[in-house]
Parts: structure tokens; C-alpha cells; sequence
């Protein structure tokens, strides 16, 4: 008998539609937005945002009193925040996303603030390979004063449980309180941005992520005394049909892609 039923749940492993997850992709790099004097909002343009591609913002303002009102596009699309606003040193700062764009040219994403502020300014790219709904997995974030020049020593400490699927995009964004240093990104990322875009300094970073782990964003600075906002969300990739391998599990009866 417990050959058969072997012999059956082989055959339905055999037959059953496999899932194949696709590698993610940096598909539009990542552009930064400064914009001087103040005001209530913060325009960042993308030059080509793909169909179906997931979009990033990343923006900050020098006003820890008030709030992000919301970012929307002028392709009619209503941007998610992925997590929640940090307050770190008078600034606000939020990470911002659009699964399955629809796409565009010259697409630019406005960030509104509730009040008038200086020091407005962000980075902004698209990623391709992305699921295009319900994408969003983990996020966290963490204010730092002054963390010091140790090797990873910026983090947005560890999302709160493990990734949901192997391979996810998980990426980190960071704003610096200083100009005029040397940042460089965490162990294991890779750099989308760094640099100075007048409003601070930004810093970028990706890795793909897999369930065995718990990450967080993380970057190094070669300044004693600089302080940090850093926000790390995890996004799931795409799947697709076909080419999955199937994995038997006799003693549950369960077939597995």
C-alpha cells in the first residue's frame, strides 16, 4: 500500500505545475532630487519607469515637527509608504514604493509635506523582476546619534522575522546629517547611489535576501560625529511558470516547487 501512495504522489509532483522565481534586476537607476529655498513638496524624475517594474523613493526634509502628507506621481499613481516616517535630527524621512507601475517617460514622483520646509531632497529608481502585487515583505528602520566609524556600525537593526521567500530584494536606504564624507555601503550590498545632493548625503544599497536570515541595512562613515536615518524594506520577486523543481515529501504528502 505505501508503495502506491508513493507511486501516486510522484505522479501528481510530476503533473503539477511548477513555480519558477525570477532573478530581480536594478532596471532605471537611481537619480537624486535637491530642491532649495522651502516649500511643501519634493519632486523626483525618473526618466523611464518600465510596465510592471516596482519603483523606489526615498525622501527627507528638514522638519521633524511635521509629516509626509503622501507621494504620488504625475502618471496619476498613488505611491506606499513601506514602513513609517523617521525623525532623526530635526529631519523626517520615508521610503516609498509603486509595484507594477504602469509605466512612463519622464516620470516625476512628488513627495507633499503637511508644512513648509528647507533641506528637501531624495533618490529615486525602478527595479524589474518584482512581484507586481503584495510585494512588500519586511521593513524597519533606526535613528542614529553619532554611531560611529566601525564597520557596519550605521543599521536599521533587523527586519522583525524571517524573509518569506529566497531570493528577495532587500534594500537599504540611508540619509546622512553631514556633506563632505566618505560613506561607503554595508557588507554584502551592493552600491544603487552615494553622494550629495545638497540636502545631506544619501547612500542606496541592494542585496538579494533569502529565509534563512533576518537583514537590515547597514553602511560605514568615515565621520565621528554624524547622525543617520536608515530604513531597509524587503520586497518579493516575481514568479513565473514553469522551470521549478519540484521537491517529494512522503511522510506530509506534500509536492513543492
Amino acid at each position: 500500500m505505501l508503495q502506491i501512495v508513493r507511486a501516486l504522489l510522484l505522479i501528481a509532483c510530476l503533473l503539477a505545475p511548477s513555480i519558477a522565481h525570477a532573478q530581480w534586476a536594478i532596471d532605471t537607476a537611481f537619480a537624486q532630487t535637491f530642491t532649495s529655498g522651502a516649500g511643501t513638496t519634493i519632486p523626483c524624475s525618473i526618466a523611464t519607469i518600465n510596465a510592471g517594474t516596482l519603483a523606489i523613493a526615498f525622501f527627507s526634509f528638514g522638519d521633524s515637527a511635521s509629516s509626509f502628507v503622501g507621494v504620488a506621481d504625475d502618471e496619476g499613481q498613488t505611491w506606499t509608504q513601506a514602513g513609517t516616517t523617521l525623525s532623526a535630527t530635526s529631519r523626517l524621512s520615508g521610503l516609498w514604493y509603486k509595484e507594477n507601475h504602469p509605466g512612463g517617460t519622464t516620470v516625476v514622483i512628488t513627495a507633499t509635506m503637511a508644512d513648509s520646509s528647507t533641506g528637501r531632497g531624495g533618490v529615486c529608481g525602478t527595479y524589474s523582476g518584482i512581484a507586481t502585487s503584495s510585494a512588500l515583505d519586511q521593513v524597519d528602520r533606526a535613528a542614529q546619534t553619532n554611531p560611529g566609524t566601525g564597520t557596519d556600525a550605521i543599521s536599521s537593526t533587523t527586519v522583525p522575522s524571517g524573509l518569506a521567500e529566497n531570493g528577495e530584494l532587500v534594500i537599504g536606504a540611508i540619509r546622512f546629517n553631514a556633506q563632505g564624507i566618505t560613506n561607503t555601503v554595508g557588507t554584502g550590498f551592493t552600491q544603487r547611489f552615494n553622494g550629495n545632493n545638497g540636502a545631506g548625503m544619501y547612500i542606496v544599497e541592494d542585496k538579494i535576501g533569502n529565509i534563512t536570515e533576518t537583514p537590515a541595512a547597514t553602511a560605514t562613515t568615515d565621520s565621528a560625529s554624524v547622525d543617520t536615518s536608515t530604513h531597509v524594506a524587503t520586497f518579493k520577486i516575481a514568479a513565473a511558470a514553469g522551470g521549478g523543481e519540484q521537491q517529494l515529501v512522503i511522510g506530509s504528502g506534500i509536492c513543492r516547487g
